[in-house]
């Protein structure tokens, strides 16, 4: 596909698709051997089942992509949050304000969550010797072990982002309370006095 055709399948599926850049793969078959890279992979013949594997493995990159950047951005736009909570102390965001961006995060990383499964080793491949090789070099070439480990620990921070708006609007809300009961037993008092 040319970048207009994928740009067209991406509009056609989602609005929200953006493509960075178009990364091409190829699988040289025959020839002289070489070492497999990021963009090449050698096969000494035609094997479709080591084909779906590489695919399979291309896929999990994808989603690791998407994950990754969905995290990144999340990330991103806890920064004013995490800001002025470094310079002035508190966050001046409204309850609202920070409970639909904890939503947003804890949407985020539920999402996440429930689908790391696919990243999983399938058992066909598992039990397969040359598949699972084929499986764990591509893997390595692509480095999702890594990214996968990489993305753990943006959803750590993601954890840890959610607690601390947890714990400061839970602050606020207290706070709040406090007020309300200090005037309540002022005007008590007031009304006391005044009978």
């Amino acid at each position: 596909c040319n970048t207009e055709e994928v740009e067209m399948l991406g509009s056609t599926f989602s609005d929200n698709l953006v493509y960075s850049n178009l990364d091409t793969f190829d699988i040289i078959v025959g020839g002289k051997k070489f070492d497999c890279t990021s963009s090449a992979y050698w096969m000494s013949k035609f094997d479709l089942n080591k084909v779906r594997v590489m695919a399979l493995v291309l896929a999990h990159s994808a989603v690791l992509t998407g994950y990754d950047n969905e995290l990144e951005k999340a990330l991103e736009e806890a920064k004013p949050y995490v800001e002025t909570l470094k310079e002035k102390g508190e966050v001046y965001k409204g309850r609202k304000a920070i409970l639909k961006f904890t939503g947003k995060l804890l949407s985020i990383r539920r999402e996440i969550l429930s689908n790391l499964y696919v990243i999983d080793t399938p058992e066909d491949i598992r039990n397969k010797a040359a598949l699972y090789e084929t499986y764990c070099n591509f893997k390595q070439i692509l480095a999702t072990s890594t990214r996968y480990r990489a993305i753990e620990l943006k959803l750590d921070a993601v954890k840890e982002l959610l607690e601390i708006l947890s714990s400061i609007v839970s602050t606020k809300h207290s706070m709040a309370l406090e007020a309300v009961i200090i005037v309540l037993i002022t005007t008590e008092i007031l009304l006391s006095f005044l009978h």
